[in-house]
């Protein structure tokens, strides 16, 4: 009877415990994925600026040499390289760290990940356009959490085990407060 149904409920509230924390997993994944992927596009472009930099900055160079630019044109070319190595080098730490932050998210050491070429091509897609009403309403209502918090909120009603304390204790706040105010 009312210990098979409690068990029953409590085998139900653990697991879509199991549902969140798999839940948990895949988000956690998944931002991992996203920083790396994210640094990794932020460093090859940077790459690309870094190498297109030193060339404007070697041109500007020669044209100082040879009277056709100013050297203020000149060194700010060298400090725009400048800059863009000290964002590529940001960029590779950010990379090195979401990396790390992956092999967590997996379970292994970023060692093993060292060597492993990864397919980002899923987080290029875009899902299909779900309109904003249809959106939200996907987000609130089909949540692990939100059904497990359901599911308790339900096994607590069938069973409440109230304490008056609670009730006391607010009287009493109340009733303080009250004499408070009277003084």
């Amino acid at each position: 009877g009312l210990r098979q149904d409690a068990a029953a409920r409590k085998a139900e509230a653990a697991r879509w415990k199991m549902v969140e924390a798999a839940w948990l997993v895949r988000s956690k994944l998944r931002k991992a994925m996203l920083a790396l992927h994210g640094a990794q596009r932020i460093e090859a472009l940077l790459t690309t600026q870094q190498a297109l930099q030193a060339d404007t900055a070697k041109l500007l160079d020669e044209k100082r040499k040879a009277g056709e630019a100013t050297p203020f044109e000149a060194t700010q070319a060298r400090i725009a390289l400048s800059q863009t190595q000290l964002l590529l080098h940001d960029s590779q730490r950010q990379a090195a760290a979401a990396r790390v932050q992956l092999a967590e998210a997996v379970g292994v050491s970023s060692a093993a990940l060292a060597n492993v070429s990864l397919d980002f091509s899923d987080l290029e897609k875009t899902p299909g356009d779900l309109g904003t009403a249809s959106a939200r309403r996907r987000a609130l209502t089909n949540r692990a959490d939100l059904a497990d918090q359901l599911r308790l909120f339900a096994a607590k009603l069938a069973k409440p085990g109230w304490d008056p304390a609670p009730v006391a204790r607010a009287r009493a706040v109340a009733t303080a407060a009250t004499r408070g105010y009277d003084a």
